[in-house]
């Protein structure tokens, strides 16, 4: 049986493209469960346990028309309008570098992504964000998503100062983005000028 020389290039991308469907579903999953959870959160613990004190949090329920630490809250549409843009750009962003990050990365993007969804739901939804734990020396109440929202960033970033701090040098994602610039094996044309450029130092 004679296999045409174009299989191998077929049979890779095939495997690239399941490769991305499944980095994405991490994504939409870790999502979704966190949006999920943030939810039960504030329409069954915070409804039926407010007064509860679990050691030092306390169970309260109120509602935040603005964004974080009552900000805008005199202007309710505005928040609306911040909050839907700011997922829309997070769901956008966690697809699109899904593929080329570490599934540690994809789920902390799935994080994000969940908490702002969360707090989403809530304004489209309600009369605000639905605020329901409180801690001693906390400025203010807060919620599940609050939490993967502060986690989250909090991850990222330390990921990208430990492995983004230079491009050139390569961190997670920009060697990521070069391999996915160079199917087969091939150089990205952008490193031709930086290798002749080491080699001619070398030689001299």
């Amino acid at each position: 049986m004679r296999v045409s020389r174009d299989e191998p290039v077929r049979r890779g991308h095939q495997v690239s493209r399941r490769s991305a469907r499944r980095a994405r579903s991490l994504v939409v999953v870790v999502a979704a469960g966190a949006a999920a959870l943030d939810q039960v959160g504030k329409r069954v613990l915070a409804v039926h346990e407010a007064g509860a004190v679990l050691g030092p949090v306390h169970v309260v329920l109120t509602h935040n028309p603005g964004l974080a630490f009552g900000t805008l809250a005199g202007h309710p549409g505005l928040a609306r309008l911040i909050d839907l843009g700011t997922s829309v750009l997070l769901l956008v962003l966690g697809i699109r570098l899904s593929r080329e990050t570490s599934a540690g990365t994809r789920v902390l993007w799935g994080l994000l992504l969940g908490g702002a969804l969360g707090n989403a739901v809530d304004r489209f939804g309600s009369a605000g964000v639905v605020d329901w734990l409180r801690v001693a020396g906390y400025p203010a109440a807060f919620n599940l998503s609050d939490v993967f929202v502060r986690m989250s960033g909090v991850g990222l970033a330390t990921l990208l100062l430990r492995h983004g701090s230079g491009t050139a040098r390569g961190g997670e994602w920009p060697k990521a983005a070069c391999r996915a610039s160079a199917p087969l094996g091939r150089r990205p044309q952008w490193l031709l000028p930086l290798r002749r450029r080491r080699a001619s130092t070398g030689a001299g």
